[in-house]
């Protein structure tokens, strides 16, 4: 019996596609690699809270999520690399992959040092005790807070293309393998806090968080371009000014269409800490933490198919896709019944993770469940278009989206409180939700027309 579930396991990473079987390997790896990250954000969140009390946790994860935007920026020029180095790899062209990098980490330096130099400016005159709603008693510790975690943000804005290179590789588990280093750091940094700090200073604690995932990335950058990657190091003279141009009419729409995701899904923290209070912000975030489990898990066997869609798409292998698609959706209506199965039994798992330090409504998490829901059939639907490039119809829909989500957040806010906050980005992308998996289809089946294959 073991032999034989020894042999179907070794057939099922060995026998197909190439293509797939290195998805599949992938998907083993980070599955492993997830695992020990997904434990390292459960194990460090209650002592966060305990360490910084939930009104200092609040005001953590709401400017965390606030700073932590810029990131979203690579959306942008980063995803525009991911495909344009899939593309050129896909052909064996590593000149024109070098000069890829080169110019990405040019365009992206200047962008870094031009925010962090305004920034330093525009932070002595802003007033972060009212932005995050919290008492003037704060003010003087958020200024010197901000400028920590934003100018550690803009660094790993910068070291993070790595990933972008690494994924367009298809080996997503070497990326995943870098941020699980940075989780597991950041882990025995709050462990270390906790045990040997008792007075909850949110300055030391955005030292550690700020600084170690930026040596961690620094570190793998170095190491990855001296070794497996040595032949597409960033160098001056492999930069041109073209490729940066056409790294932009790629990227422009993956930026439009990142501006759209940062402000559905990135703005919640800040509109439940202003029109509620910060410690909403834990409510809902211990929520979300219990949910995008399973969506977490889901990215890990979705996102490996990114540069492989890619690949494919540049080698014309239609029927591939096809296949593959019809695979990922059952994945999905699995999925599904995995959150409400989570549903179901979150009154239990928040007892016995959070013990007494925080209260969620059942409303709160039924409203998660279903965002998480919607966030998995987006990534199911898009994940492919993004990595063949289709993003017309997502660059007019991110348009939409970016001009209704904020005036509707309030609305639903003052209506319902956090959880009518919550509901807003569902509400928004319906609209992709329905033509999102139709002009999928239409691609796969070559019968794309007009916009429909822009």
């Amino acid at each position: 019996m073991i032999n034989k579930a020894k042999v179907l396991l070794y057939n099922y990473f060995t026998k197909g596609h190439e293509r797939t079987i290195l998805a599949k390997k992938n998907i083993l790896a980070s599955f492993a690699i997830k695992v020990v990250t997904i434990l390292c954000t459960f194990l460090s969140y209650p002592m966060t809270v305990d360490y910084l009390n939930p009104t200092r946790s609040g005001i953590w994860l709401t400017l965390s999520s606030v700073i932590s935007w810029i990131v979203f920026f690579d959306i942008g020029i980063g995803n525009g690399l991911k495909n344009k180095f899939a593309e050129a790899k896909a052909k064996g062209n590593w000149i024109r992959a070098k000069k890829l990098v080169s110019s990405t980490y040019a365009i992206f330096g200047v962008i870094v040092l031009l925010i962090s130099l305004i920034f330093t400016v525009l932070n002595t005159q802003l007033d972060w005790a009212w932005v995050l709603n919290v008492t003037p008693e704060y003010a003087t510790e958020l200024k010197e807070l901000v400028w920590i975690t934003f100018v550690s943000f803009c660094m790993l804005f910068l070291l993070r293309l790595i990933t972008s290179i690494v994924t367009a590789d298809q080996k997503v588990a070497l990326a995943s393998f870098i941020d699980m280093l940075s989780q597991v750091f950041c882990l025995a940094a709050v462990f270390f806090l906790l045990k040997m700090d008792g007075e909850g200073s949110l300055i030391k604690f955005a030292w550690f968080m700020g600084l170690i995932p930026v040596v961690v990335y620094l570190l793998a950058s170095i190491i990855l371009f001296r070794t497996r990657y040595k032949n597409v190091r960033p160098s001056f003279q492999s930069i041109e000014l073209p490729l940066c141009k056409e790294m932009f009419n790629l990227g422009s729409k993956f930026f439009v269409a990142g501006i759209s995701a940062l402000i559905m899904f990135q703005t919640t923290n800040v509109l439940i800490s202003k029109i509620t209070s910060p410690q909403e912000v834990v409510v809902y975030t211990t929520a979300l933490k219990i949910f995008i489990l399973g969506y977490n898990l889901l990215g890990i066997i979705i996102l490996p198919y990114w540069s492989a869609f890619s690949d494919a798409y540049a080698l014309k292998d239609f029927s591939w896709m096809r296949q593959t698609m019809k695979k990922l959706l059952l994945i999905f209506i699995v999925f599904v019944f995995c959150q409400l199965f989570i549903l179901f039994i979150s009154d239990w798992i928040y007892s016995f993770w959070m013990k007494d330090l925080i209260k969620i409504p059942y409303s709160m998490s039924v409203s998660v469940c279903i965002y998480s829901c919607m966030l998995a059939w987006i990534l199911i639907c898009f994940n492919p278009l993004n990595g063949i490039g289709k993003m017309q119809l997502q660059l007019y829909s991110s348009i939409f989206e970016i001009v209704l989500m904020i005036p509707l957040a309030i609305f639903m806010g003052l209506q319902f409180g956090a959880i009518g906050i919550v509901l807003s980005p569902v509400l928004i992308c319906l609209p992709r939700m329905i033509w999102g998996p139709i002009q999928l289809r239409k691609i796969l089946n070559q019968t794309a027309q007009g916009i429909w294959n822009k």
